[in-house]
């Protein structure tokens, strides 16, 4: 059957039935590496964006068929689990790897042959995890490599401090110190490492060696960290010093702890422990360091701090040589049982007249021990006792694990949150965060055969909506026996009873999430019952402003709620809640009918003021500081407008209606901002019988139709716009009469009607003035300008955009002259001033970018392809249209996307590609009807004619077509009049009536499609 074996501990080796196998590309040992490692399967997907991040996905993918195929030929097919999917190591197959042979016997603590198995593990590890062998062009990678290189240090580390003392205890003083040594070379700043190698001297006789060895310590921690030995390895020096006078073959007397540092009472977890290492390497460091006698675990119910103290402190045995204690404190029902509690756990025997405390200091005084306190959430009354431990007993150690911070001034509070959890902009595999692994090994436990690959979309949606909370993530994993993953999902989202375990052995405090968060809730006093309810309102989080104008909660109060664990304050300035607690705290401001009501008045007004603020500068060199701002709390700005909608709060909507609709037009969120303005005039229109509400459904519906005629949909445009104008124009209501105005004229514009269109926009253009309004009439200019562009009136369109330009630089308004910038590149295009069209555009783009404006940005590219296309730069063209089409999908503009296409089909003749052409126009003139946009239309049926196999007479036909049609705007026009020329039988159509029109346009259609 033959064997596979990867030694990865030193540099990589690849060795098949007992030879070395030569691989030679190094992104194939990498594959085989990171597989052999993470021991599971993983989509093809994963492993191309893995090791190929520079290439698309088709070339990626590419590549790693190319490297399975050489891993095949090199080790054996057999040796892989391939499909068209997945790809993984055959473990069904004879597999040994090194590193999983050094983890299993590093894990073998309670077996006779544990210093055997030991040895055994250190000898594995030849150097550090694919030492010397990187992949400088896939990050991923290389960071996936380091922290397994530092998690099997660490490891080593350990495995090493074991060995050494095991030895000790058997009087193998000798034995140990290579394994000392080694233990000092693996980690030259760990002050216990030179401690133990330098006792080892010291019992051995190698008083010289001890000696130096404290010079080579004090050395490297003053020249690598700044600091000085500490007082132990300080006080070993003094003794050797003090006994240098003995004969060399007599060995120091140097105390020598017992053959167990025992974590007494710990727990221990039928499951593994999955994570955590960055977290468990800080708190080791800080609990072997008297500066920081007192370490507290902060964090809320379900988050792992259990789990993670318990797997610290069975990691710093050799640094409390009295012992490491764990006392549970969750079942105490008063604080006076901490006192016996902890004399309990300690095995201490009371004697005498002093009161236990004195006793239990007395004990502790000289003793090297740390106490593990966990669950002191409910006992705050108790730190007084903790601060006389300290302040009595000075080498004693706490970690003390709790929902709320103790607020001493000796405690380190190190604040917990959830594990990993994959993001969408991540280009990591999803199997590489904790959070991940998590679910999957629980999932296994249940599921032995659960395929993640499979639903791996769903996993790592599930570990973001428990925000990569253990407790959650072990919850939803309990019902995959019943539940496909996308269901466990949908229920997590609505309902937080789901997250509930049936399994008999479950501690009743986390047997569900609402048992824990009940728990905290009940630790809450009323005040912050209050606050914490009225916080559930906020989406994505809020600045300290908005919470205190919601809740009205003073500080005092919401401090406790950060102390607590339930309110946090992120690295951003802003409070945020866990989402599963905030459904928690939901439920509750729903229960309250004099709360919930206030409160969401409160909240409604607050960011209808705050939009209301933003105003000024949403035009003026703040603009994009202003707009960042918007984006950042835009999901309670959403839920406070969808709220004054819905209460039909007039104050509100006019506070808010103008920021939130210039927000999400300069962002090219037109698909949300007609969602959002609907909404708010669906809900107001049955109840708009004043003036002050007509008026506000004219602007609502006004804006409703900007958003509708952007997303393509012009005739339902047209209706949205002409209900806003029955409103306005019995109101006298001026500015929504030029608005709706230039959007109808708009409109016209964009279906060909360029008379209507005029007449709509000139209409418009007195009110603007009249009213002062400088924004909304540099918007007729530039509209008036397009259409004269359209009707081939160079000169009116150049002075209108350029009139328009100037405007809107006295403005700063950066979004009116990136727009300006196109209209004057594209009518130089049109004069055929290619350098200064190419300027123009340049300038436009740069803008649109900075500002973030999606479509703006298709739109210059767009006519930068066209220019390159004109000027012959093929490969220039199909760069810039490539990036347009990109954008016009982001941005939802249909009519964008239908002439980027049309002007890709046009490159794609000029390359002679006719297939991929004939591809391009056909999507152009599908999506230019779904658009309704006539002059595109008229435009692709013109470009089709080249790559068409249609009868001759079709082509006449569509040329005299579009010369006669109205829409047809003036380029198009005089193409289809050139073209026509240099037919052999030119013909002419005979004048049309409407009707007849229409058909042979929906007919020429037809045929071009089909």
């Amino acid at each position: 059957m033959g064997q596979l074996r990867l030694l990865l501990l030193g540099t990589p080796q690849i060795q098949r039935n007992g030879t070395a196998v030569q691989v030679q590309t190094r992104k194939a040992v990498a594959l085989l590496a990171y597989l052999a490692v993470t021991g599971d399967i993983h989509s093809r997907d994963s492993m191309a964006a893995l090791l190929w991040p520079q290439f698309d996905q088709q070339r990626a993918r590419t590549s790693l068929r190319n490297t399975l195929s050489l891993l095949k030929r090199v080790i054996g097919a057999d040796w892989l689990t391939v499909d068209r999917q997945a790809v993984g190591l055959n473990w069904d197959r004879d597999v040994e790897v090194d590193v999983h042979q050094f983890r299993r016997l590093n894990a073998q603590t309670d077996t006779p042959d544990h210093v055997s198995a030991l040895e055994s593990a250190i000898s594995l590890y030849r150097d550090d995890f694919l030492a010397g062998f990187t992949l400088p062009d896939s990050p991923a990678f290389d960071e996936w490599q380091f922290f397994e290189t530092e998690h099997l240090r660490q490891e080593l580390a350990q495995s090493l401090a074991t060995i050494i003392l095991r030895m000790e205890a058997n009087g193998q003083s000798a034995q140990a110190i290579p394994y000392a040594r080694r233990w000092v070379h693996v980690d030259s700043l760990h002050e216990p490492a030179h401690y133990h190698l330098m006792k080892l001297y010291a019992q051995t006789g190698q008083r010289a060696a001890a000696l130096r060895q404290f010079d080579i310590c004090q050395h490297t921690l003053i020249e690598m960290l700044g600091i000085a030995p500490g007082d132990e390895i300080v006080a070993l020096h003094k003794q050797v010093q003090h006994q240098s006078s003995a004969p060399p073959q007599e060995p120091l007397k140097v105390a020598t702890p017992g053959p167990e540092f025992a974590v007494h009472h710990a727990p221990v977890y039928a499951t593994s422990f999955v994570g955590r290492q960055a977290e468990m390497a800080q708190l080791a460091d800080h609990l072997t360091t008297s500066q920081y006698p007192l370490v507290t675990i902060t964090g809320t119910g379900g988050i792992g701090k259990t789990r993670l103290a318990l797997q610290v402190i069975r990691q710093l045995t050799a640094a409390f040589t009295d012992g490491i204690y764990y006392i549970d404190l969750a079942p105490l029902r008063s604080v006076h049982q901490l006192l016996p509690t902890i004399i309990t756990a300690l095995s201490l025997s009371l004697h005498g007249p002093d009161t236990p405390q004195a006793q239990l200091i007395r004990y502790l005084q000289h003793k090297k021990i740390l106490l593990v306190l966990d669950n002191f959430e409910h006992l705050m009354n108790g730190v007084d006792m903790i601060v006389s431990l300290l302040q009595s007993a000075p080498d004693i150690h706490l970690l003390i694990t709790s929902r709320e911070v103790l607020n001493l001034h000796q405690e380190w509070v190190y604040p917990l949150h959830g594990l990993p959890v994959p993001d969408p902009s991540t280009t990591m595999p999803a199997a590489m965060f904790s959070s991940v692994q998590l679910f999957i090994q629980r999932a296994r436990q249940l599921c032995p055969d659960f395929a993640p690959t499979v639903e791996e979309k769903d996993v790592v949606k599930i570990c973001q909506l428990v925000e990569g909370m253990p407790l959650g993530i072990e919850l939803a994993a309990a019902w995959i026996r019943l539940l496909p993953c996308h269901q466990i999902a949908q229920q997590i989202e609505s309902n937080i009873d789901f997250l509930t375990s049936m399994q008999r052995d479950t501690d009743d405090r986390h047997r569900s999430l609402r048992a824990v968060f009940a728990h905290s809730w009940a630790l809450l006093s009323p005040a912050e019952q209050q606050a914490f309810a009225q916080c559930s309102l906020f989406r994505g989080g809020a600045t300290l402003a908005a919470v205190q104008a919601v809740t009205q909660a003073p500080l005092f109060t919401l401090y406790g709620l950060v102390n607590k664990s339930l309110l946090r304050l992120e690295e951003n300035g802003r409070y945020t809640l866990h989402e599963l607690m905030r459904q928690f705290a939901s439920e509750k401001l729903s229960s309250s009918s004099e709360l919930q009501p206030e409160t969401m008045r409160r909240y409604c007004h607050y960011y209808a003021g705050w939009l209301q603020q933003q105003e000024p500068h949403l035009f003026d060199a703040q603009q994009e500081k202003t707009l960042n701002s918007i984006k950042q709390d835009i999901a309670n700005v959403r839920q406070a407008w969808e709220i004054a909608g819905r209460t039909q709060d007039l104050d509100a909507l006019k506070q808010s209606l103008h920021s939130l609709y210039c927000y999400h037009m300069v962002r090219s969120y037109y698909s949300t901002g007609q969602e959002l303005f609907q909404q708010a005039a669906d809900a107001l229109a049955p109840y708009a019988t004043t003036e002050e509400a007509q008026t506000i459904l004219a602007k609502l519906l006004a804006r409703q139709g900007e958003f509708t005629h952007m997303l393509g949909q012009a005739n339902e445009a047209k209706l949205i716009l002409q209900k806003s104008l029955a409103y306005a124009e019995p109101m006298q209501a001026f500015h929504e009469i030029a608005l709706c105005g230039r959007l109808l004229g708009l409109i016209a514009y964009r279906q060909g009607l360029y008379q209507e269109a005029q007449a709509y926009l000139t209409q418009a253009i007195p009110l603007t003035q009249q009213l002062g309004e400088e924004h909304n009439h540099a918007l007729l200019l530039l509209s008036l300008g397009a259409v004269e562009q359209a009707l081939g009136h160079y000169g009116k369109a150049e002075a209108n955009h350029t009139a328009c330009l100037h405007l809107y630089q006295r403005l700063n308004y950066q979004w009116g002259i990136a727009h300006a910038l196109r209209f004057l590149g594209k009518t130089a295009y049109h004069l055929q001033a290619f350098a200064r069209a190419k300027s123009y555009y340049e300038e436009s783009y740069h803008l649109c970018q900075t500002i973030q404006h999606e479509a703006g940005m298709a739109l210059v590219l767009n006519d930068l392809g066209l220019l390159y296309l004109t000027q012959g730069q093929y490969d220039e063209a199909h760069e810039a249209l490539q990036k347009a089409l990109a954008l016009s999908h982001t941005s939802q503009a249909e009519s964008v996307r239908a002439e980027t296409l049309k002007n890709l089909g046009a490159l794609m003749i000029a390359w002679q590609e006719l297939a991929q052409a004939r591809g391009y126009l056909r999507q152009a003139l599908q999506t230019a009807v779904s658009a309704q946009a006539t002059p595109i239309m008229l435009a692709i049926l013109l470009e089709m004619t080249q790559v068409a196999s249609l009868p001759s007479e079709t082509t006449q036909k569509t040329y005299a077509f579009i010369q006669q049609h109205p829409a047809a705007d003036w380029t198009t026009h005089n193409k289809a009049r050139q073209w026509q020329k240099n037919l052999p039988h030119p013909i002419a159509l005979q004048p049309m009536d409407k009707v007849d029109e229409d058909k042979l346009f929906v007919m020429l259609i037809e045929t071009y499609l089909t």
